[in-house]
């Protein structure tokens, strides 16, 4: 038996294991998360601030790409294309 099938199996034998582990422990993913992005800060602020070259031809940073893909240039560059 591989992995998946196991996790399936297992899964199946314990439906609400998520759910009690998430209630038992509601702040763990957001504790988790504050301490991971103060130990990383500064390797998430330079890939954010990275340049890329999006397909409908505009430079953009990274941590921008979802913003930039709503806007008007991004969207006609697609409709015309």
């Amino acid at each position: 038996m591989d992995r998946s099938e196991y996790n399936k199996e297992w899964n199946k034998a314990h439906p609400d294991y998520q759910n009690e582990w998430h209630k038992a422990n509601p702040n763990y993913k957001k504790e988790y998360n504050k301490e991971y992005y103060q130990e990383n800060i500064q390797r998430i602020a330079e890939w954010q601030s990275l340049k890329i070259k999006c397909v409908c031809g505009s430079t953009i940073r990274r941590g921008n790409k979802a913003r930039h893909e709503k806007t008007n240039k991004h969207i006609l560059y697609f409709i015309n294309n």
